[in-house]
């Protein structure tokens, strides 16, 4: 294809010229104004800038390719056929891999969540052994756990603004969440274990 720019006064001549030299063919692609150059050229009028396109013999001639008979189109599709069903037969393997991957990782996380849960429990049952001398009921694992719940509730309320669940949990006395330094949680906690363990006697 042949593309060139032609400029005259007006639309109309530079079209002529582009007729006159690449022939009545030409297809007008773009039209602008242009400014003339040299001395004085802000005095003289602008001019017209057309760009032509031309196509040339060689891209006129259509490439005519024979149809495929009925027996071609069979013989493809013989070949196409065990391709595409290996690709689809790897897909679902592929596919299987996956969830079985998938349902070894819950196994694996709900046995972990389960010795996680077995260790706990043995390690508040040693506590509660020590300092009550036996483990708790299940009322009093469930006193414990209520306890726990609102504790929990006013933490994450104080300190993050976030209310766990839509009614308040009942506290018998007004939480205190000043804020002490380690060495002060510390002792704190050793007052309060010290107490437990060898209460004042009035």
């Amino acid at each position: 294809m042949i593309i060139k720019k032609f400029q005259a006064k007006t639309e109309n001549e530079a079209v002529e010229l582009a007729k006159k030299e690449l022939g009545n063919n030409v297809v007008v692609m773009n039209v602008r104004s242009v400014k003339r150059k040299g001395l004085f050229s802000f005095l003289k009028p602008q001019l017209v800038e057309i760009t032509v396109a031309l196509e040339e013999e060689s891209e006129k001639r259509e490439v005519h390719t024979a149809a495929p008979d009925a027996r071609s189109i069979t013989e493809a599709l013989g070949k196409i056929a065990p391709i595409v069903e290996k690709a689809e037969a790897k897909k679902r393997e592929e596919t299987m891999s996956k969830k079985e991957d998938s349902d070894a990782d819950k196994v694996i996380a709900e046995r972990l969540n389960n010795l996680e849960n077995l260790i706990e429990e043995k390690l508040q049952n040693a506590i509660y052994v020590k300092f009550v001398g036996e483990p708790l009921n299940e009322y009093e694992k469930q006193m414990v756990k209520t306890i726990d719940d609102a504790m929990l509730y006013w933490e994450f309320y104080e300190f993050m603004a976030i209310k766990l669940g839509e009614s308040e949990p009942f506290v018998a006395m007004t939480p205190d969440f000043y804020k002490g330094t380690m060495k002060q949680v510390e002792q704190a906690f050793l007052d309060a274990y010290n107490e437990i363990v060898s209460p004042t006697e009035e």
